[in-house]
């Protein structure tokens, strides 16, 4: 096929930004997966062209890949804008859109800043002599990088891994099946290593015809792959079978934290409607029943009330409820916790506390700086003393172990891999997702718990308080949902499975095996150019000594 190499020139900092939106995009509107399969194809083009070209400088090639990642990643985030007005923290019109601005730009910039010098980077070590002369590793090298990058951002407080790729495929279930093996990870290897062979080979590189076929082959075995652990993930030979509700009301920030009601106005609808609902799931046969995160937002074993009260739902549904609230920390502090009310009224010894706190929301990072800078997002913190959990401890229930994921919990994977590795037979993920409002954010934060579905094997029952609340399968699949803006219970049959995944095993091994395939490169790069500079050196002093 014959390209206008020229024409992708001229216009690379058009087509560098279209490609990084159109990436994105299935992270939001699933069905449109597909195209995460091809839209790189573009900017990859023009990055082997540039990096062919040694007049074009690592500085051009860095502002070629923060125009890409700066794309993606401003629609990944693009539904920060949804949380204007944010009169529940008290924030004014002018300081919540500054706020939201700041929060949606800012992350923008934040993670296209580190990711933009994958082009760079790739463009140095393929200069090298030994990726010169082993074109056929451009592919393989720029996939391991992205995938690199995107594992990165799971480090730190800072790290907000919202916008994995696998995200997108989940319409897919194939596709998307191999996470159970190497993780997510693997799948955002195979979508950017199949856009780069394309583009290799559609620019007639070295090789070309091999790696095309390489591509299919590559293509091939996803599918078989996916479809084989497609079997074994769904298999529950010899599980134990329980029915479990998750249960969600309409609650939005605003009553939840405004002033509009008196404290015991709220906490009493919230014990009538929640009673209700778990009243319902009990009538349909549910042994427990999971409540979303803060639904009681109190210190709660202080309150006698509250404890008499949850007792009592407990008793007269004689059903295990798990609700999140706040509880003491043993070293001051508060934990925003899962507590177990069992089906006798008593109370579960363990309590689980979220152990990954949303910065600005439930802790103030860099405190000084961000007060001196920015005294709105320091406002944003809504309070000054949540203290992270250290363990994913696992409940022991009248229903089997579960394992607990708060909200942000939910898109880390170490965290309910972790659970797994406790003893987890199934994953509660209890999240307040009407901070989101009507965005996105509320399916995208939502598909990161099918993805953990299918990374532990373990079935999810995700209770949100706005939406959406589902029962999901160990495959990733809902079995029910209870969609946005929805008050209702689901109730469904899942199975308790004890089998774990090779994932929950081996954990990131993947990635650290990229990260080896990239530092030998490199290293094997270094050696050869000081092999091929002392060679010279050694001819020159030869020639002057013959002279």
């Amino acid at each position: 096929m014959l390209l206008n190499k020229k024409l992708f020139l001229k216009y690379r900092y058009l087509i560098a930004p279209i490609c990084g939106i159109l990436m994105a995009l299935p992270l939001i509107y699933s069905a449109m997966g597909i195209l995460q399969w091809i839209s790189l194809i573009p900017t990859v083009i023009i990055l082997y062209l540039l990096v062919e070209d040694a007049t074009v400088k690592y500085k051009k090639l860095y502002l070629f890949g923060l125009s890409y990642f700066f794309s993606f990643f401003v629609v990944v985030f693009h539904w920060f804008y949804y949380m204007h007005p944010m009169d529940f923290a008290g924030l004014s019109g002018a300081a919540s859109f500054f706020v939201v601005t700041l929060a949606c730009v800012g992350m923008a910039i934040f993670q296209s800043f580190a990711a933009a010098f994958i082009f760079p980077i790739f463009a140095w070590i393929s200069r090298g002599i030994f990726v010169r002369r082993h074109q056929i590793l451009k592919p393989f090298l720029l996939a391991a990088m992205f995938v690199i990058v995107e594992w990165s951002q799971t480090l730190g407080w800072w790290g907000v891994p919202w916008g994995r790729l696998a995200l997108g495929q989940l319409d897919y279930s194939f596709v998307v099946q191999p996470a159970s093996v190497l993780g997510s990870y693997f799948i955002s290897f195979v979508l950017v290593l199949v856009n780069a062979m394309i583009s290799y080979a559609l620019l007639g590189m070295q090789r070309a015809k091999l790696v095309s076929y390489i591509c299919i082959g590559v293509v091939i075995f996803q599918f078989a792959f996916g479809g084989v652990m497609y079997y074994f993930n769904s298999r529950v030979d010899g599980c134990e079978t329980v029915k479990m509700a998750a249960a969600q009301d309409t609650v939005s920030n605003e009553d939840k934290w405004g002033d509009g009601k008196t404290q015991h106005e709220k906490y009493r609808y919230t014990i009538d409607v929640y009673g209700r609902l778990t009243a319902e799931a009990a009538s349909e046969g549910a042994v427990a029943v999971v409540w979303p995160e803060t639904v009681l937002p109190y210190t709660f074993f202080n309150n006698d009330y509250m404890v008499a009260d949850m007792s009592r739902l407990a008793r007269e549904n004689n059903i295990t409820i798990l609700f999140s609230t706040f509880t003491e920390a043993e070293g001051g502090g508060l934990y925003n916790s899962i507590v177990q009310v069992n089906p006798d009224g008593t109370f579960g010894n363990t309590v689980y506390a979220k152990q990954h706190l949303v910065p600005f929301g439930e802790f103030l990072p860099m405190a000084g700086l961000i007060e001196a800078i920015a005294p709105p997002l320091a406002e944003l913190a809504q309070t000054d003393n949540i203290v992270a959990g250290e363990d994913s401890v696992v409940l022991e229930t009248a229903v089997g172990r579960v394992g607990g994921l708060i909200c942000f919990d939910s898109i880390y994977e170490d965290l309910a891999i972790n659970s797994v590795r406790n003893g987890a037979e199934v994953l509660v993920v209890s999240t307040n997702d009407a901070w989101f409002r009507e965005s996105a954010a509320l399916s995208m934060h939502y598909s990161q718990s099918r993805l953990r579905a299918i990374e532990c094997g373990r079935y999810v029952v995700r209770s949100a308080n706005t939406g959406i609340s589902a029962i999901i399968t160990s495959t990733g699949k809902p079995m029910d949902i209870c969609g946005a803006g929805e008050t209702g219970e689901i109730t469904e049959e899942i199975y308790l499975r004890e089998n774990r995944t090779v994932y929950s095993y081996i954990g990131d091994a993947f990635v650290y095996a990229l990260i080896t395939f990239v530092a030998v490169i490199i290293i094997i790069s270094i050696v050869r150019f000081f092999g091929v500079l002392s060679k010279k050196i050694k001819e020159l002093d030869k020639l002057e000594s013959n002279s």
